[in-house]
């Protein structure tokens, strides 16, 4: 196999990742916003003390 290929190969595997990860990024980020917003998480209210 041509390095060139092999090269080619692994840009195309490194881009598809790069994406996914910001695709997945961007997805957890409106779903934090979405969240935050509903209220309902509780996760931006202090801790409770006993």
């Amino acid at each position: 196999m041509p390095i060139d290929e092999i090269l080619t190969l692994v840009a195309g595997v490194l881009s598809i990742v790069a994406n996914a990860g910001r695709i997945g990024g961007l997805v957890a980020a409106a779903a934090r916003r979405w969240r935050g917003r509903a209220g309902d998480d509780g996760q931006d209210q202090p801790p409770r003390r006993p």
